[in-house]
């Protein structure tokens, strides 16, 4: 741009140069043999164009030309492709799993022992052996905690011993003869009775546990297995 600039510059004081008319005194002819620059330029009447000002454009017409040209000679652009955005997959978040807490384990209640509920009759019973009593009709209940074999002596008897909730023992005589045998009975199992109490040391023993066929005694029973044995 600057070379431009210079010679269209130089091109304008070339031109002014040569419209500029020769001051030549009147009464002398011009000389034609001088070899200055400046009489060189006097004789010759037409300004000597050099080639760049044939070609260097005006400053208006090289503001104005590269564009017109750029306008016309311009290669029309192809409209560009319409490419679709490339769409990276979203990483899947890594959510942290949800850990439910455990719930804790209910403790368990304590169980608190009832206090053993001593029955009536066992009240009853311990009651005669404190105060040495026989011949007393009773009822009542216990557990086996031990067999006996029979008693022959006489009258057949099975015999047996229960313990009750007091912790009281007694032991049973079961007259055979008269009433069937509990056939079978074995340690643990309960067994209820009505009888009659006779004292002794061990705890005392229950008898007439079956029935009266002359009726001069009150009838008596066991109970198994929910059996009546009488």
């Amino acid at each position: 741009m600057k070379y431009l600039i210079a010679i269209i510059l130089i091109a304008l004081f070339l031109s002014s140069c040569s419209d500029a008319p020769a001051i030549v005194p009147e009464d002398t002819e011009p000389s034609f043999m001088t070899t200055s620059p400046s009489a060189a330029l006097v004789e010759t009447s037409e300004p000597t164009v050099t080639p760049e000002s044939t070609v260097a454009p005006t400053e208006t017409e090289s503001s104005a030309e590269p564009a017109t040209v750029a306008a016309t000679t311009a290669p029309e652009s192809s409209p560009k492709p319409t490419v679709a955005p490339t769409l990276e997959p979203t990483p899947e978040s890594t959510s942290e799993p949800t850990i439910v807490p455990t719930p804790e384990p209910t403790p368990e209640p304590t169980v608190v022992p009832t206090p053993v509920q001593i029955s009536d009759s066992a009240r009853i019973i311990e009651d005669l052996f404190n105060n040495k009593q026989s011949d007393v009709q009773v009822r009542g209940y216990g557990i086996v905690i031990r067999t006996l074999s029979d008693d022959n002596d006489g009258d057949r008897h099975q015999r047996f011993i229960l313990e009750m909730d007091n912790g009281q023992t007694l032991l049973v005589a079961h007259n055979i003869d008269i009433a069937p045998r509990l056939e079978g009975i074995d340690v643990g199992d309960n067994v209820e009775f009505y009888g009659e109490y006779v004292y002794s040391e061990q705890g005392g023993t229950i008898h007439w546990t079956h029935r009266d066929d002359d009726g001069s005694h009150v009838d008596g029973y066991l109970i198994w297995n929910g059996t009546t044995y009488a």
